[in-house]
C-alpha cells in the first residue's frame, strides 16, 4: 500500500493557515519548529479519505511563538511568509527520520492574487502506484515492473511542468517502534541505494503536469511488510525546458 504525508500553506489576507495531511496509522505531533509544546498543528475533520488533516492558523501581524517569518522585497514590494513545520513519528520525541518542511506563501504587490509556492488548494499532486499496463496497484508483485505516477491536479496558474527533486520511501516498524527509510532521489538525483533497486529518472516520462518514473517492485525493507509510504518535494515549472532531469548526477554503476 502506498500513501504520502504533504504539508501546505493556505493564503489568507491576513492569515496563513497551516495544513497537514498524515496516513490514518501516524499517532505523532506536527508543530512549528520554532515551539514545540505551544504551536502544535490540531487534528481536525479530514477532507481526504484515509488520511489525518491537521491545521495551524497564523496570522501575518504575530509576534508570539508561533510568528511567521516575514521577509519583504526592497526593490518590488512583494511580501513573503515562511514558517518550518516539524514532524514526530513519537510524541514528545525526536527521531533520525522525523521531517522538517517549509512551507510559505508569496504576496505579490502587483496584484491580489496570492500565491503559494506549495499549493494554495487540496490535493494539489496525486501519486499512485501503476503496473505497466497503467493500472493502479496497491500491493508490490516481486520483480515486477512499476511505476510511480505524479499527477497535477490543480497547478498555480501558468506552471505546466514538474518534476520530482527528492523522493523517500518509509516504513514503520511497529516491532521495533521505529520509522525505517529508503532516499529515493536526492536534490534531483537518483541515490546509489535507489539504482541498485532498479530506479531511474532518466526514463521517466513526462507529459503537461504527469510525470511516471520506473522501478523494479522488489524488498526495499529486509524482514519488513508494508504498507510503504512516501514523501516527496516538487518543482513546477512554467516549460519542459526548465523541468528536465539534472544533468550532473553521479553514475553509481560505474564506481567499484
Amino acid at each position: 500500500t502506498c500513501q504520502q504525508a504533504y504539508d501546505y500553506a493556505e493564503c489568507g489576507t491576513t492569515n496563513v493557515k497551516i495544513k497537514a495531511y498524515r496516513p490514518k496509522e501516524f499517532n505523532g505531533e506536527i508543530f512549528l519548529i520554532d515551539s514545540m509544546f505551544n504551536c502544535k498543528l490540531q487534528e481536525v475533520n479530514s477532507t481526504i479519505a484515509g488520511y489525518k488533516q491537521y491545521e495551524l492558523n497564523v496570522s501575518h501581524a504575530s509576534t508570539g511563538p508561533c510568528k511567521l517569518h516575514r521577509t519583504v522585497d526592497t526593490t518590488t514590494g512583494d511580501v513573503h511568509f515562511a514558517v518550518n513545520v516539524s514532524t514526530v513519528h513519537k510524541k514528545g520525541q525526536f527521531g533520525m527520520y522525523d521531517g522538517l518542511k517549509t512551507v510559505s506563501c508569496h504576496y505579490s504587490s502587483r496584484e491580489q492574487a496570492v500565491v503559494t509556492d506549495v499549493t494554495n488548494h487540496d490535493g494539489v499532486v496525486t501519486l499512485t502506484m501503476e503496473d505497466s499496463n497503467g493500472n493502479a496497484v496497491t500491493e508490490l508483485p516481486p520483480h515486477d515492473n512499476l511505476f510511480l505516477k505524479f499527477e497535477g491536479v490543480n497547478l498555480p496558474a501558468g506552471f505546466r511542468r514538474m518534476k520530482v527533486v527528492d523522493l523517500e520511501v518509509y516504513v514503520v516498524a511497529e516491532q521495533w517502534g521505529d520509522i525505517i527509510s529508503v532516499p529515493l532521489i536526492k536534490d534531483d538525483c537518483v541515490t546509489q541505494k535507489a539504482e541498485a533497486l532498479g530506479f531511474s529518472i532518466s526514463q521517466q516520462e513526462q507529459r503537461r503536469s504527469r510525470i511516471r518514473i520506473p522501478m523494479k517492485a522488489v524488498p526495499i525493507f529486509e524482514n519488513l511488510q508494508g504498507p510503504y509510504y512516501f514523501n516527496y518535494r516538487l518543482k513546477f515549472c512554467t516549460t519542459r525546458s526548465r523541468c528536465q532531469p539534472s544533468q550532473n548526477c553521479p553514475s553509481w554503476s560505474s564506481k567499484p
